[in-house]
């Protein structure tokens, strides 16, 4: 997988930080932001699973709609690290999270993967850091229009079979989409993914939560969720 960046994508005329975009503003925002997907989906590869799989092929993006807020939950986060598990913390994005002491670190020549740990090949995380097209800061209020962003990315891997509808969220401050999904697998097979797109500035941190077969997602879906909810905004 490589970064890329959205280098030369244009800046976005709205301000993503009102809480009170008008309608005119939030259908500008969608179009500028749709003509920047095509290129972004090229730069930013989605969360890959550890077996082998061929190559995505990107799809056509949504056309542009000027969607309305939606409430936004925000996801619980523990007031300390489950019992043996190890925290990773990456300065430079300003991020940390936690995952169980017998998981493995998994070598990547991706530079915009910072992390990847795996137990076995069942379960894994992964969390890739690239660039961003949205200029201005992503708010709860402005999560619906970038949502033609998170989805097209997602829908860029060739391999999915099943996806369940997106669900908006603020992960220690910072606001995303969750989507949970199946995917062929070069063997034959099925997996599973929770895969989280949070934006921070000018960056979107990807977590890539894994199972597989796909039949395992059930079994370890408290695992999955208390991993992602030690995720922090900042490195303690």
């Amino acid at each position: 997988m490589s970064d890329g960046g959205p280098a030369g994508l244009g800046r976005l005329r709205a301000t993503l930080s009102s809480s009170t975009l008008g309608h005119r503003a939030r259908s500008r925002l969608a179009i500028t932001l749709v003509a920047s997907i095509v290129a972004l989906v090229a730069a930013v590869a989605v969360g890959r699973s550890i077996v082998s799989s061929p190559a995505p092929t990107p799809r056509p993006a949504p056309g542009p709609s000027a969607a309305a807020p939606v409430p936004v939950p925000v996801a619980p986060a523990p007031a300390a690290d489950p019992p043996a598990y190890v925290r990773f913390r990456d300065a430079r994005t300003g991020f940390s999270i936690a995952y169980p002491k017998d998981w493995s670190r998994v070598a990547t020549r991706d530079p915009a993967v910072k992390l990847l740990v795996a137990k076995g090949r069942a379960t894994s995380l992964l969390v890739r850091v690239a660039g961003s097209p949205v200029t201005s800061d992503v708010t709860r209020e402005t999560l619906p229009i970038v949502r033609q962003l998170t989805d097209s990315l997602v829908r860029a891997d060739g391999r999915i079979q099943s996806i369940v509808e997106p669900q908006p969220l603020v992960l220690d401050g910072l606001p995303g989409y969750r989507y949970v999904y199946t995917f062929a697998t070069t063997s034959g097979g099925s997996g599973a993914h929770i895969h989280y797109f949070l934006f921070k500035g000018k960056r979107i941190i990807t977590l890539v939560l894994q199972a597989l077969p796909a039949q395992r997602l059930e079994q370890d879906l408290p695992m999955l969720k208390r991993i992602a909810q030690t995720f922090r905004a900042r490195v303690p």
